[in-house]
Formats: structure tokens, sequence, C-alpha cells
């Protein structure tokens, strides 16, 4: 690969870094209601249907409602497959 493919793709890969910081940052700063419209008009856009927040049913409707309401502390550790082992193992 060349010099200059690398440095493209470096500075692909710094922008979507500083955006998606810029993202976190805002939504500290936001409400529950707040991200929870923002999670839904993103699902309307993929998918061309309503988010069911009460009940969840496809895959895709169980991640985006976690992403508001699973703690953060737990879904590092479901992600790392050896906690996730260990978490499992406690159960």
């Amino acid at each position: 690969m060349n010099l200059w493919k690398r440095l493209r793709e470096h500075h692909h890969y710094k922008r979507i870094e500083r955006e998606m910081l810029a993202k976190q940052e805002l939504r500290a700063k936001m409400s529950y209601a707040e991200i929870e419209a923002e999670i839904s008009n993103a699902y309307r856009e993929a998918y061309h249907c309503e988010l069911n927040w009460d009940n969840p049913q496809s895959y895709n409707e169980k991640i985006n409602v976690s992403k508001l309401y699973m703690p953060t502390r737990l879904k590092t550790k479901l992600a790392d497959k050896y906690l996730a082992r260990e978490c499992i193992i406690e159960i």
C-alpha cells in the first residue's frame, strides 16, 4: 500500500473518531427523552418503521433499546468474551 493511501485512511479514521467523541459529549448533556428521540429517529430512517421501546421483538430493536437502558459496565463485560464467560458462570 502506498503512503498516500495510508495517510488518507488515517485522516478518515481521525475524522470519524472526532465525530464520535463530539456525539458522546453531546449525548452526555442530553436527557434520556432526547436520546430516546434521537435513537428513534435514526431507527425510523434506517428501517422505515417505529422502534418498539416497551416490548422490543427483533434483534435490532433490542440492541437499540439496550443503547439507552442497559448499564455501561454490563455492556463492557458482555462485549469481552472472557468477562462474559465469567459473568455467565456467576449466574
